[in-house]
């Protein structure tokens, strides 16, 4: 049996990235979304971003020997970045605007971006699956490669966009600065 790791052996690149079915291409991947008390939706997301993963330590002054690495005690997960094509109804916009309202509640329970009452987490998280593709799979069609779940998310930011008058047929853009509490991979 061989190890899946490349290890320069006879046979070189080409035979390991056959062994490894190709290389996963940045431009195959498709994002969807789902939140309670919505539908799930699928814009048109250009840039999406893996998530990356950071082991909480801490240093141990107090051993007398301090040690040479932190002490792990947990897994910090940042936000992730999505950039959306923006449609000439602005309705991807729209509704990561409305996700965002629909945060705080006034005392009747009713959404008001107002009030400075936040809903409960179940209830205004989502999640969002990036979902990596083949170039393609039997028929043309591509494959799951490998699925990224990003669980109760919530879109902290609208990043500003800009109209630019110098980028001549150029679709408008948009980005979502996503906070994430776990990610799975399947």
């Amino acid at each position: 049996m061989t190890s899946p790791l490349y290890s320069g052996t006879p046979g070189g690149i080409m035979e390991y990235i056959s062994q490894q079915k190709g290389i996963q291409l940045s431009t195959k991947f498709r994002v969807s979304i789902s939140r309670p008390n919505a539908d799930s939706v699928e814009f048109l997301c250009d840039m999406a971003q893996i998530p990356s993963r950071k082991i909480r330590a801490y240093n141990d002054f107090m051993s007398g020997a301090a040690a040479p690495i932190g002490i792990p005690y947990g897994i910090d997960y940042n936000s992730n970045v999505f950039q959306f094509v923006t449609e000439e109804s602005w309705v991807s916009r729209k509704y990561f605007e409305n996700w965002q309202s629909g945060f705080f509640k006034d005392s009747n329970g009713n959404s008001n971006e107002y009030f400075n009452r936040v809903d409960f987490l179940e209830n205004i998280a989502g999640d969002i699956q990036i979902v990596a593709l083949s170039v393609g799979g039997p028929a043309g069609n591509p494959t799951t490669n490998a699925t990224i779940l990003l669980q109760d998310c919530i879109p902290l930011e609208i990043v500003p966009t800009k109209f630019d008058e110098s980028a001549f047929n150029t679709p408008l853009r948009f980005m979502v600065n996503m906070f994430y509490a776990r990610a799975a991979y399947r």
